[in-house]
Protein backbone atom coordinates (compact mmCIF):
# COMPACT_ATOMS: atom_id res chain seq x y z
CA UNK A 1 0.00 0.00 0.00
CA UNK A 2 3.10 2.34 0.66
CA UNK A 3 4.01 1.36 -2.42
CA UNK A 4 0.52 2.58 -4.26
CA UNK A 5 0.75 5.97 -2.12
CA UNK A 6 4.32 6.88 -3.29
CA UNK A 7 2.98 6.29 -6.95
CA UNK A 8 0.16 8.18 -6.92
CA UNK A 9 2.11 11.32 -5.42
CA UNK A 10 4.63 10.04 -8.57
CA UNK A 11 1.81 10.88 -11.03
CA UNK A 12 1.16 13.98 -9.89
CA UNK A 13 2.09 16.85 -12.43
CA UNK A 14 3.54 19.17 -9.69
CA UNK A 15 5.13 17.18 -7.00
CA UNK A 16 3.88 19.22 -3.78
CA UNK A 17 5.77 16.65 -1.29
CA UNK A 18 8.93 16.44 -3.39
CA UNK A 19 9.14 19.87 -3.64
CA UNK A 20 8.57 20.65 0.38
CA UNK A 21 11.67 21.91 0.89
CA UNK A 22 11.90 24.86 -1.48
CA UNK A 23 8.66 25.45 0.05
CA UNK A 24 9.91 25.35 3.40
CA UNK A 25 13.13 27.65 2.65
CA UNK A 26 10.97 30.33 0.68
CA UNK A 27 8.67 30.64 3.64
CA UNK A 28 11.54 30.68 5.97
CA UNK A 29 12.91 33.44 4.04
CA UNK A 30 9.90 35.72 3.60
CA UNK A 31 9.47 34.65 7.57
CA UNK A 32 12.82 36.45 8.41
CA UNK A 33 12.80 39.34 5.90
CA UNK A 34 9.42 39.95 7.47
CA UNK A 35 11.30 40.41 10.66
CA UNK A 36 14.11 42.44 9.79
CA UNK A 37 10.86 44.80 8.25
CA UNK A 38 9.36 44.74 11.53
CA UNK A 39 12.67 45.21 13.56
CA UNK A 40 13.60 47.85 11.14
CA UNK A 41 10.02 49.68 10.20
CA UNK A 42 7.33 47.85 12.05
CA UNK A 43 4.28 47.21 11.38
CA UNK A 44 2.20 49.85 9.25
CA UNK A 45 0.05 50.86 11.95
CA UNK A 46 -3.93 52.48 11.06
CA UNK A 47 -5.34 55.68 12.70
CA UNK A 48 -7.72 53.62 15.01
CA UNK A 49 -4.62 52.09 16.47
CA UNK A 50 -2.20 54.83 16.71
CA UNK A 51 -4.99 57.49 17.13
CA UNK A 52 -3.42 61.17 15.79
CA UNK A 53 -4.82 64.64 15.67
CA UNK A 54 -7.84 66.11 13.25
CA UNK A 55 -7.59 70.07 11.50
CA UNK A 56 -10.60 71.55 10.25
CA UNK A 57 -10.51 74.42 7.41
CA UNK A 58 -13.70 76.32 6.37
CA UNK A 59 -13.32 77.93 2.96
CA UNK A 60 -16.47 79.56 1.03
CA UNK A 61 -17.99 77.26 -1.59
CA UNK A 62 -19.98 78.10 -4.51
CA UNK A 63 -22.45 75.87 -6.77
CA UNK A 64 -20.16 76.37 -10.17
CA UNK A 65 -16.93 75.06 -9.00
CA UNK A 66 -17.43 73.04 -5.65
CA UNK A 67 -15.49 69.86 -6.28
CA UNK A 68 -12.89 72.01 -7.61
CA UNK A 69 -13.09 74.34 -5.09
CA UNK A 70 -12.56 71.28 -2.81
CA UNK A 71 -10.01 69.53 -4.13
CA UNK A 72 -7.97 72.81 -4.31
CA UNK A 73 -8.50 73.40 -0.68
CA UNK A 74 -7.96 69.50 0.53
CA UNK A 75 -4.41 69.89 -1.80
CA UNK A 76 -3.10 72.72 0.38
CA UNK A 77 -3.96 71.65 3.90
CA UNK A 78 -2.52 68.48 3.16
CA UNK A 79 0.44 69.87 2.11
CA UNK A 80 0.65 71.58 5.14
CA UNK A 81 0.34 68.68 7.13
CA UNK A 82 3.03 66.73 5.40
CA UNK A 83 5.64 69.98 5.68
CA UNK A 84 5.30 70.31 9.55
CA UNK A 85 6.01 66.24 9.60
CA UNK A 86 2.97 64.73 9.85
CA UNK A 87 1.50 62.29 7.78
CA UNK A 88 -2.09 62.52 6.23
CA UNK A 89 -4.47 59.17 7.01
CA UNK A 90 -7.50 60.51 5.59
CA UNK A 91 -9.51 64.04 4.05
CA UNK A 92 -12.81 64.15 3.84
CA UNK A 93 -15.06 67.11 3.10
CA UNK A 94 -18.07 68.36 5.73
CA UNK A 95 -20.96 70.37 5.36
CA UNK A 96 -21.84 72.11 1.72
CA UNK A 97 -22.52 75.75 0.52
CA UNK A 98 -21.31 78.74 2.96
CA UNK A 99 -20.74 75.75 5.74
CA UNK A 100 -17.96 73.94 3.86
CA UNK A 101 -15.15 72.69 5.58
CA UNK A 102 -11.73 70.29 4.79
CA UNK A 103 -11.26 67.64 7.75
CA UNK A 104 -8.04 66.01 7.76
CA UNK A 105 -6.68 63.67 10.30
CA UNK A 106 -3.01 62.97 10.28
CA UNK A 107 -0.73 60.77 12.48
CA UNK A 108 2.46 61.71 13.92
CA UNK A 109 4.85 59.01 12.54
CA UNK A 110 6.13 58.51 16.05
CA UNK A 111 7.72 61.99 16.69
CA UNK A 112 8.00 62.43 20.39
CA UNK A 113 5.32 64.77 22.66
CA UNK A 114 7.33 67.78 22.67
CA UNK A 115 8.02 67.72 18.43
CA UNK A 116 4.25 67.45 17.89
CA UNK A 117 2.76 70.45 20.06
CA UNK A 118 6.02 71.93 18.51
CA UNK A 119 4.45 71.11 14.62
CA UNK A 120 1.26 71.36 15.76
CA UNK A 121 1.43 75.21 16.55
CA UNK A 122 3.14 75.79 13.67
CA UNK A 123 0.71 73.96 11.23
CA UNK A 124 -1.93 75.86 13.17
CA UNK A 125 -0.17 78.90 12.46
CA UNK A 126 0.50 78.17 9.16
CA UNK A 127 -2.90 77.65 8.30
CA UNK A 128 -3.96 80.59 9.82
CA UNK A 129 -1.98 82.82 7.89
CA UNK A 130 -3.24 81.28 4.78
CA UNK A 131 -6.97 81.05 5.83
CA UNK A 132 -7.81 83.72 8.50
CA UNK A 133 -8.10 82.56 12.06
CA UNK A 134 -12.07 82.35 11.32
CA UNK A 135 -12.07 79.32 9.63
CA UNK A 136 -9.80 77.30 10.59
CA UNK A 137 -10.87 75.10 14.23
CA UNK A 138 -8.57 74.44 16.85
CA UNK A 139 -6.72 71.30 16.17
CA UNK A 140 -8.11 68.32 17.76
CA UNK A 141 -6.10 65.24 19.64
CA UNK A 142 -7.76 61.66 18.74
CA UNK A 143 -7.40 59.04 21.35
CA UNK A 144 -6.79 55.67 19.54
CA UNK A 145 -10.23 53.48 19.60
CA UNK A 146 -7.75 50.67 19.49
CA UNK A 147 -8.35 48.79 22.56
CA UNK A 148 -5.38 46.33 23.90
CA UNK A 149 -8.49 43.39 25.07
CA UNK A 150 -8.71 43.51 21.37
CA UNK A 151 -5.62 41.63 21.04
CA UNK A 152 -5.85 39.98 23.97
CA UNK A 153 -9.35 38.26 23.54
CA UNK A 154 -7.82 37.49 19.67
CA UNK A 155 -4.81 36.14 21.27
CA UNK A 156 -6.55 34.06 24.22
CA UNK A 157 -9.24 32.32 21.47
CA UNK A 158 -6.59 31.58 19.17
CA UNK A 159 -4.79 29.73 21.78
CA UNK A 160 -7.98 28.09 22.94
CA UNK A 161 -8.33 26.65 19.88
CA UNK A 162 -4.80 25.63 18.90
CA UNK A 163 -5.22 23.61 22.45
CA UNK A 164 -8.52 21.98 21.47
CA UNK A 165 -7.46 20.74 17.70
CA UNK A 166 -4.09 19.55 19.35
CA UNK A 167 -5.43 17.95 22.08
CA UNK A 168 -8.11 16.11 19.73
CA UNK A 169 -5.84 15.20 17.20
CA UNK A 170 -3.40 13.81 19.65
CA UNK A 171 -6.11 11.51 21.13
CA UNK A 172 -8.13 10.64 18.20
CA UNK A 173 -4.96 9.80 15.99
CA UNK A 174 -1.78 10.19 17.16
CA UNK A 175 -0.07 13.20 19.13
CA UNK A 176 2.78 13.26 16.40
CA UNK A 177 -0.24 14.60 14.35
CA UNK A 178 -1.46 16.83 16.94
CA UNK A 179 2.11 18.48 17.08
CA UNK A 180 2.40 18.57 12.93
CA UNK A 181 -1.22 20.78 13.38
CA UNK A 182 0.59 23.08 15.51
CA UNK A 183 3.76 23.88 13.51
CA UNK A 184 1.39 24.38 10.07
CA UNK A 185 -0.63 26.97 12.39
CA UNK A 186 2.12 28.63 13.79
CA UNK A 187 4.35 28.97 10.45
CA UNK A 188 0.59 30.03 8.75
CA UNK A 189 0.47 32.94 10.92
CA UNK A 190 4.07 33.76 10.99
CA UNK A 191 4.21 33.76 7.13
CA UNK A 192 0.29 36.45 7.40
CA UNK A 193 2.54 38.83 9.81
CA UNK A 194 5.79 38.62 8.11
CA UNK A 195 4.03 39.34 4.34
CA UNK A 196 2.09 41.91 6.87
CA UNK A 197 5.58 43.76 7.41
CA UNK A 198 6.82 43.47 4.10
CA UNK A 199 3.84 44.78 2.26
CA UNK A 200 3.39 47.32 4.29
CA UNK A 201 -0.14 46.06 5.13
CA UNK A 202 -1.96 48.78 7.58
CA UNK A 203 -2.80 46.95 10.72
CA UNK A 204 -6.02 47.91 12.97
CA UNK A 205 -9.07 46.68 14.55
CA UNK A 206 -10.57 45.23 11.00
CA UNK A 207 -7.32 43.59 10.71
CA UNK A 208 -6.80 41.63 13.88
CA UNK A 209 -10.97 40.10 13.15
CA UNK A 210 -8.90 39.36 9.69
CA UNK A 211 -6.04 37.17 11.49
CA UNK A 212 -8.64 35.66 13.80
CA UNK A 213 -10.44 34.38 10.83
CA UNK A 214 -7.42 33.16 8.71
CA UNK A 215 -6.27 31.58 12.23
CA UNK A 216 -9.39 29.48 12.69
CA UNK A 217 -9.09 28.67 9.04
CA UNK A 218 -5.80 27.57 9.38
CA UNK A 219 -6.69 25.57 12.52
CA UNK A 220 -9.11 23.54 10.93
CA UNK A 221 -7.66 23.17 7.06
CA UNK A 222 -4.24 21.71 8.90
CA UNK A 223 -6.30 19.15 10.98
CA UNK A 224 -8.07 18.14 8.15
CA UNK A 225 -5.32 17.66 6.15
CA UNK A 226 -3.44 15.79 8.67
CA UNK A 227 -6.91 13.33 9.44
CA UNK A 228 -6.65 12.63 5.66
CA UNK A 229 -2.95 11.79 5.83
CA UNK A 230 -3.13 9.71 8.46
CA UNK A 231 -6.15 7.60 7.16
CA UNK A 232 -4.46 7.31 4.17
CA UNK A 233 -1.49 6.15 6.21
CA UNK A 234 -3.84 3.51 8.12
CA UNK A 235 -5.43 2.25 4.70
Amino acid sequence: MRNNMNKSIEDIKFGFCKNVKYFLISTLVIILAGIVVWVCCGFNQSFDITGGYAVQVNYLETNVNSDDMYTKTADEVESFVEDNGFSVYSTQKVGENLNTSVVIKYQTNGLKTAEIEENNVSLYNALVDKYGADNVEEIVNIASTYNTKTILKLSIGLIVALVAVVVYMSIRYHYSMGIATAFAFALDMLLMLALTAICRIKVGEIYTSVIGAVGVMSLLFNAILFTRIRNHNRK
